[in-house]
């Protein structure tokens, strides 16, 4: 029911959009289904994040996002439609988007019950799929916002379980990064958690399904760019504190979360 309304409430804001650094992710699903490789040549110039390999435009962006897209956009592509047509952009991003962003809700909840009594469960889902960037950013457009909820929100939910089943968080947290790379503090988080229930035995497993996505996006990158971090390498955060721009993420009125999202 939560996933529901979430669902009805994204898919019923009346404005839509289409986010430049969103088009070479999902250009690059449709150049794997239509070529088999992820060459951006003859698609719209002047992508956000774009890098030239050997004479080919690549996206420099992690390729996640492409992989949650790929079966979803393949029978539009099979069937003929034009993909960079922004009317399709604008509708397909959204359903999409919310589609995902409503299932995380829902897992956000079961999640939220392992660790909590009903009520306070239901208010913390709600301030997550209502009161927060959820609802106005991730499941407006598809994006790695939209996907990579979708994946920290089960992983958290298989960490919070007992047994072989907490495990797999990992591999729902390693696909994550997959997406977002910055999703590595989930990992973390993950990681703790699967430990403190579950011993040495159950951390174990957990990084041994993470390894698959890992060693998924060390090939991709290797083959793609010749280096195990892809093309964002030289994108670095300083490792200073306090973190350059913290000030402005936090309380900027353009920006800052706690304006944004005080829930």
């Amino acid at each position: 029911m939560l996933a529901l309304a979430a669902a009805v409430t994204y898919l019923s804001v009346p404005v839509l959009h289409v986010w430049g650094d969103t088009n070479p992710q999902l250009y690059t699903a449709v150049s794997w289904i239509s070529h088999g490789d992820a060459s951006l040549d003859g698609y719209p110039t002047g992508l956000s994040n774009e890098v030239v390999v050997n004479g080919h435009v690549y996206s420099a962006y992690p390729p996640g996002l492409a992989l949650v897209a790929a079966p979803f956009v393949a029978p539009f592509v099979v069937g003929g439609a034009s993909v960079v047509d922004l009317t399709f952009r604008a509708l397909f991003g959204r359903v999409l988007a919310a589609t995902l962003v409503a299932l995380s809700v829902a897992f956000v909840y079961l999640a939220c019950r392992r660790t909590a009594r009903p009520v306070p469960a239901l208010l913390a889902t709600v301030g997550y799929g209502f009161a927060t960037s959820t609802w106005a950013v991730s499941s407006q457009e598809l994006g790695q916002h939209s996907a990579s909820q979708l994946f920290v929100a089960p992983g958290a939910f298989l960490a919070t379980g007992r047994g072989a089943s907490a495990a797999r968080a990992g591999l729902a947290f390693g696909v994550a990064v997959l997406v977002r790379p910055l999703d590595i503090i989930a990992v973390l988080f993950g990681a703790s958690t699967v430990w403190r229930r579950g011993g040495v035995a159950a951390l174990v497993r957990y990084i041994a399904w993470g390894l698959p996505a890992l060693g998924f996006v060390v090939t991709y990158n290797l083959i793609l760019f010749g280096s195990p971090v892809g093309a964002l390498s030289g994108e670095v955060i300083p490792w200073t504190f306090p973190p350059p721009g913290l000030a402005g993420l936090l309380v900027s009125p353009s920006r800052g979360i706690f304006i944004f999202s005080p829930y």
